[in-house]
């Protein structure tokens, strides 16, 4: 098992009981550095935790009685703790994680991931960037109701730190091997990510606008300058850093569904 690098106090925020058991067996079998200085079972008690105890660690539930767990990290003034989110499936929640690079866990809690959630937590206390990130987090979900898809930011996790861009920026995703390469108008080179281009298929499935067309080659349709039906058919795409385009392959299976988006687009 994991171990953390420091002693860090917690607390719980979690109406579920046995949610709160299963977390703090966790932390007593193996992460023994963690003292549990406090419990809530509501948003509320939780955020007068936060501000009156001070934790280094706060282990957040998503859907809570009265404040949910978007609404507390709205009251406070800095995040200022390590933060693991918990949730049972949510797919608007889940979503916003995704475009906001952030990690959680998902109810049932499986212990590895949740190890796993607590040490990554924990680096990411003093990155200069996490702020950022949460900024984006509430961002995104505040605009559930009403939003602008091609406006919609997004944030990619590299080696190097993090890269924020706009949907309508995307141009394309290209597969290489377990990882993907993101191209990004206006930016001098490609992203690389270590997470495979289906991933990001299934991040995009309620964007009409990014389709995989090949098994190697997710693109941004409002980037395709023209399709052509050259060997079995073929997109040309605008390049991400210079004026020109790129070809891309489009698989035979896809190629139907792809007409029909481009026609869609047209008179969107």
């Amino acid at each position: 098992m994991l171990k953390l690098c420091q002693n860090m106090k917690a607390i719980i925020i979690d109406d579920e009981q046995d949610a709160r058991i299963a977390v703090k067996k966790i932390l007593k079998q193996h992460f023994p550095s963690v003292e549990l200085i406090g419990e809530a079972e509501n948003g509320t008690q939780g955020l007068v935790l936060i501000q009156s105890l001070h934790p280094e660690l706060v282990l957040l539930d998503i859907e809570l009685p009265d404040l949910d767990g978007f609404q507390i990290l709205r009251k406070l003034d800095k995040i200022d703790f390590a933060l693991v989110f918990i949730t049972a499936f949510n797919k608007y929640a889940i979503k916003a994680f995704e475009f906001s690079a952030i990690d959680y866990i998902l109810k049932p809690i499986d212990q590895n991931k949740f190890a796993k959630a607590l040490i990554k937590a924990q680096e990411r206390l003093h990155m200069h960037f996490v702020q950022e990130q949460y900024q984006l987090l509430l961002e995104i979900v505040s605009q559930k109701n009403k939003p602008n898809l091609l406006q919609q930011r997004i944030s990619f996790s590299t080696i190097e730190g993090i890269t924020y861009a706009v949907l309508k920026d995307i141009i394309r995703i290209e597969a290489d091997q377990n990882c993907s390469s993101i191209y990004i108008k206006g930016l001098p080179s490609r992203i690389f990510i270590a997470r495979n281009i289906g991933a990001y298929e299934e991040m995009f499935e309620e964007y009409n606008f990014m389709f995989r067309v090949h098994r190697s080659h997710l693109v941004n349709l409002h980037h395709v300058i023209q399709f052509s039906r050259e060997t079995g058919g073929m997109l040309c795409v605008n390049q991400h850093n210079k004026d020109g385009e790129v070809k891309i392959p489009v698989s035979n299976t896809r190629r139907e569904e792809l007409l029909i988006r481009l026609g869609r687009l047209s008179i969107e």
